[in-house]
């Protein structure tokens, strides 16, 4: 009966993969206890994961999966929703016993044999594995804000992304987020399964502390950092998070205010002002507290600090020089000092569109002159730096804040911060971690010094986010391991071959590239040099004679319809070859605002190359027969993109009496559902 339906077989056999993974985890199974255990584990895995089908396909599961097996399923899952610690959990267990034992070919077990004895040993092991049982694709979406949630709908989160491979999609989209590749995600639920065989062994808790430190020791790999000696690493979800150990660490030197200053804060992350401030910046915290956005954080004490903002473009959306930005900088960290507030200062090392502002040597020179009144902090969320870099901004005593789910297209929710040992010694001396931080860090997030002054985290496990990050460190290993020489010229290769094609596409106008320099004295003497975000702007259909830039409303409706299939919503007397361009699910950059100008603001679009791009380029032969083939292959799926934009320009009067994308970037279809209209392009949440 399995049979019936494709999905409701795909049940079926991730619970059975799940038998097979539990079983082997807890060794030979002799007595009728761990059998127990690993039904129920295993049955709960397999209910996560039809819970995590997107809407339509979780219906259908539903109907068409035989009555007596949902019925246990969700036996299960009723089982696994108590707290683990309290003692009735697993009272109802006899109830689902006899079918969980013949899932696993046990068929002749007598009722006399499921003693209290037997209950208890088996819910003993579940208590300690039942963390574990998560499938990865929902570890994935643990452990973050509400950004992180997935639309049922469409199987995406808010940026676009799944938390399973996706393939099939055209994606340039690491300036914002990207969708985890197959070989992190195997990654991934390798490391799953390492912490199942913790979970038997009873020491998830001892793993789960020896992989954060891996990752610790991941990030700064490329580096000649010490951990624990030169530096400490805060793991957080996001670079959002890391600013408030960042503020926590500056505000812990002493009594004064503090001013924050920000260079581009229009081109951060949307909640790093609040953040800055000491503030909620979501309703939800990583770890689950449902909070006020914009509500102070227990604890840290918001009222001492003050955000000074510096613009990194003018009115006219063209990029400030360096020398004014420099300037206002210092203009402000003076005029803090004299007031007798410390200052904060940061560094955007790049920026949404690829700024770097203010200048490493004006950040510099201000933190020497004034070495007791002055930290810096490296928003270096991007990630398009050199490991070199990174370790020189720690040497000369920055803050360095790193992702890797940005230039390293690992999946989205993977942020660190990197604190000089100097630094970190402020909290291990004493000074109390804030109370209200037990919403966004476990105990063993913070740097392992800060112990003792972080008594009012718990010891609970953020597993998504380590699953995350190993996610991540697979691809930055394989980023690491392509030779720098090569780095730079498939990045550069690729730069000049879109700028040919931004520049020659007459719906599109090319925002001029930053300065992409980072104090080497020869130009692309490392990739970190080589533009890798290219933004534009989009000019829509001509009205009077004229074309103007498209809004960021526009923008943002062309943003969402590149990424699905468009096909059933275009005119009857598209061509073929237009309906086939429509079908492609293309992945860039999210839009910012930018001024225009003329006074009204438009929607800058972002196509970006990353790390997963040069490394498949380099070693995965099985996308092509040479680099040259390879390149060529990204080359060309980067063009389909920027062609899709000009057919969503073409009709995009007619898409708009078709679609509506609300703020939310929920869809909403005007009428009933039109041909072919399946999310993600017709694919099915069990494709991976």
């Amino acid at each position: 009966d399995a049979l019936v339906s494709h999905l409701v077989a795909a049940v079926y056999l991730r619970c059975a993969v799940e038998i097979g993974v539990w079983s082997r985890a807890l060794g030979e199974i002799e007595s009728l206890g761990p059998a127990l255990a690993v039904g129920i584990l295993s049955c709960h895995t397999a209910w996560l994961y039809m819970e995590s089908m997107i809407n339509h396909e979780r219906k259908l599961c539903r109907r068409d999966m035989p009555s007596w097996f949902y019925r246990h399923l969700n036996a299960v899952a009723d089982l696994c929703s108590f707290d683990p610690r309290e003692e009735e959990a697993g009272a109802d267990l006899p109830l689902v016993s006899t079918i969980l034992l013949k899932l696993q070919g046990r068929d002749n077990v007598p009722e006399s044999a499921l003693t209290e004895e037997a209950t208890q040993e088996a819910w003993e092991i579940v208590r300690q594995g039942l963390p574990a049982t998560a499938p990865v694709e929902n570890l994935l979406t643990s452990g973050g804000d509400a950004r992180i949630r997935i639309d049922g709908a469409k199987g995406l989160n808010s940026y676009g992304c799944s938390p399973r491979p996706r393939p099939w999609a055209v994606t340039f989209a690491s300036s914002t987020a990207s969708s985890i590749s197959t070989y992190a995600f195997k990654n991934a639920e390798k490391l799953r399964r390492i912490l199942i065989k913790a979970a038997c062994r009873g020491e998830l808790d001892v793993q789960y502390v020896r992989e954060l430190e891996r990752v610790r020791s991941g990030i700064l790999a490329g580096t000649n950092l010490k951990l624990h000696e030169d530096v400490e690493v805060a793991i957080t979800t996001s670079g959002t998070d890391a600013e408030l150990i960042a503020l926590f660490a500056v505000l812990s030197r002493g009594e004064e205010p503090v001013t924050n200053i920000i260079a581009g804060l229009e081109e951060t992350g949307s909640g790093v002002e609040a953040a800055c401030k000491g503030c909620h910046f979501d309703s939800q915290t990583p770890m689950g507290e449902i909070v006020q956005t914009g509500g102070q954080i227990e604890g840290l004490p918001a009222d001492r600090v003050k955000i000074a903002k510096i613009p990194i473009r003018n009115e006219t959306g063209s990029i400030e020089p360096r020398e004014i930005v420099d300037r206002k900088v210092r203009q402000l960290a003076e005029s803090s000092l004299a007031d007798g507030s410390r200052a904060l200062l940061h560094l955007v090392h790049r920026s949404k569109t690829g700024i770097q502002a203010p200048s490493v040597e004006s950040a510099y020179r201000v933190s020497q002159e004034y070495p007791s009144k002055v930290d810096v902090l490296v928003d270096d969320c991007q990630m398009r730096i050199s490991d070199q870099t990174v370790e020189r901004y720690v040497r000369a005593g920055f803050m360095v804040i790193v992702t890797g789910s940005k230039f390293f297209t690992g999946p989205p929710f993977s942020g660190a911060l990197i604190l000089p040992s100097h630094i970190a010694d402020r909290v291990k001396n004493g000074f109390p971690v804030p109370a209200g931080f037990s919403g966004y860090f476990g105990l063993h997030q913070l740097p392992r010094s800060w112990a003792r002054s972080a008594t009012q985290l718990t010891q609970d496990y953020n597993l998504g986010l380590l699953l995350r990050w190993r996610a991540a460190l697979r691809e930055i290993e394989a980023f690491r391991a392509v030779p720098d020489e090569a780095k730079c010229r498939i990045l550069s290769r690729f730069r000049e071959a879109i700028r040919r094609v931004l520049n020659r596409n007459p719906d599109i106008t090319m925002l001029s590239p930053a300065e992409c320099r980072t104090g080497n004295e020869e130009p692309e003497l490392e990739w970190e040099d080589v533009q890798t975000i290219f933004s534009f702007t989009v000019l829509g259909p001509q009205s009077n004679g004229i074309r103007k830039s498209l809004s960021v409303t526009d923008a943002r409706k062309i943003y969402h319809w590149l990424n699905r299939d468009i096909s059933p919503f275009l005119p009857e007397t598209a061509s073929e070859e237009e309906l086939q361009l429509a079908r492609i699910l293309c992945h860039i950059g999210q839009p910012l605002a930018l001024a225009s100008g003329s006074g009204d603001l438009a929607g800058a679009l972002r196509l970006s190359s990353g790390g997963r791009l040069v490394s498949s380029v380099y070693f995965r032969r099985a996308l092509g027969r040479s680099v040259e083939e390879r390149l060529l292959q990204q080359i060309t799926g980067a063009c389909l993109a920027i062609d899709k934009v000009s057919l969503i320009v073409t009709y995009l009067d007619y898409l708009d009496q078709q679609l509506c994308v609300p703020k939310s970037g929920e869809r909403v279809s005007a009428g009933k559902p039109q041909r072919g209209d399946a999310p993600d392009g017709n694919r099915r949440s069990t494709d991976s």
